[in-house]
């Protein structure tokens, strides 16, 4: 009987120890749920028809300096991305790009308390000739 009883504790624990947490460290979202902070601008890039575009481009940096990258990211398959920029200064340039679409800027400010904005850009198609 005592061996049923350390076979079901046996059992018991191998099923917890696959459950909850952990994760590595990955900021990349697997579900539509947003990564955990710290990232600080986000949104979504969408083709003018309101298509996700997967592989765009994002990035920031501050309005007075455009050579100072400060955070890069590619969007994931439904289009969004997460960028972490420091707040020593408020304003900031957020750029979406990819290979046959217009680019795409937008000036932001970050304010108190959370310092967090939502910065979504639709892009448009190139017209090729």
């Amino acid at each position: 009987m005592r061996y049923f009883c350390y076979l079901g504790l046996l059992i018991l624990l191998i099923y917890l120890s696959g459950c909850g947490g952990g994760g590595g460290g990955s900021t990349t979202p697997t579900d539509n749920n947003p990564p955990p902070p710290p990232y600080n601008i986000y949104g979504t890039v969408t083709d003018t028809r309101g298509i996700a575009i997967e592989g765009a481009t994002v990035s920031a940096y501050y309005k007075d300096d455009p050579n100072n990258i400060l955070d890069t990211e590619t969007t994931d398959k439904n289009g969004k991305y997460y960028l972490w920029v420091p707040v020593a200064r408020k304003t900031y340039v957020v750029k979406a790009y990819k290979q046959g679409y217009q680019e795409q800027t937008k000036e932001i400010t970050l304010s108190p308390p959370d310092y967090q904005q939502e910065v979504n850009f639709q892009l448009q198609l190139v017209d090729k000739k």
